[in-house]
């Protein structure tokens, strides 16, 4: 069961979310410092992701929330004071991932050479799905915006595949 102050922390989160209707697009800015422009339906952006090195921050209007790097693999989603989610890899792969966020388990499947990741609920129901080009420069994002934090976890495996791709471009 998520935490009073976990659920108040998602309420901004959650109307951002019911407005996009479950779905996003991120367009890759820069070469170095590579961002990712948030836009909505309509085609207007909402939001940024701004990566720096393992880190990143996220922003859309008065939301604005930290990921940084916990383990070797894991990160965390900070808005101020408050971690909204929680991302550490499954024995030992980078390919999957589980996220705890609003008292609910994730696990995300990556498949790097299709550019995707697929997030089931623990029960095995697909809540979020991020599809990308090849050059991972534009990725969709769709989720369920009735379930509470669903928005965060796109976000932050967004994240986690931009900079686990970076990285294995950067060592290959």
């Amino acid at each position: 069961m998520a935490s009073a102050t976990q659920t108040l922390g998602l309420i901004p989160w959650n109307i951002l979310q019911a407005s996009l209707g479950g779905h996003f697009e991120a367009h890759a800015h820069g070469l170095f410092r590579v961002s990712y422009i948030l836009i909505d339906r309509s085609g207007r952006p909402f939001g940024e992701l701004r990566t720096q090195g393992s880190e990143a921050i996220f922003t859309a209007g008065d939301l604005e929330a930290g990921i940084e790097r916990t383990s070797r693999n894991g990160y965390g989603m900070l808005a101020g004071e408050i971690e909204l989610a929680r991302a550490t890899p499954l024995a030992d792969s980078a390919a999957t991932l589980r996220i705890e966020c609003a008292g609910q388990v994730y696990e995300v499947h990556f498949r790097l050479l299709r550019s995707t990741a697929v997030v089931r609920a623990l029960d095995g129901g697909e809540t979020a799905r991020l599809s990308g080009g090849l050059a991972g420069r534009r990725y969709e994002a769709v989720f369920d915006p009735r379930l509470e934090g669903t928005l965060p976890v796109a976000v932050l495996v967004l994240h986690y595949l931009t900079a686990l791709r970076r990285r294995i471009y950067l060592a290959g």
